[in-house]
């Protein structure tokens, strides 16, 4: 930090460009692997209650997978959301589970055809 600011100060470095060199190694190292994203969630009920009970059940299920709690929108009975924070290699890694699932089950089939068609 000291010698960013040391050549802040020198007047024959563009101060701009340097900030913007700097940002960018610093994004491209570090900060791309912090990505963070929203997720809302929609919590269904017809009564007020119900859907505060479900909301309770919603964040004890997300907190438990490593979600944050932020907000909840009251919209109506199948409109309201709850917004959690979440890492985005976490929303990665339960796309790949829920695609390698949906792959063996069309495996699993697909040797049930097999065996009726040979049978």
């Amino acid at each position: 930090m000291y010698v960013l600011l040391y050549l802040l100060s020198n007047s024959k470095v563009n101060g701009y460009r340097l900030i913007t060199t700097f940002y960018s190694i610093l994004h491209k190292k570090v900060l791309r692997n912090f990505k963070i994203m929203k997720k809302q969630i929609v919590v269904g009920g017809f009564s007020k209650e119900q859907r505060e009970k479900e909301l309770e059940k919603i964040k004890k299920k997300y907190s438990k997978k490593g979600y944050k709690f932020l907000n909840y929108l009251e919209n109506g009975a199948l409109k309201s959301v709850a917004v959690f924070e979440v890492d985005e290699a976490l929303i990665k890694k339960e796309k790949a589970t829920n695609l390698i699932l949906l792959g063996i089950f069309f495996m699993a089939v697909a040797a049930i055809m097999y065996y009726k068609a040979s049978v």
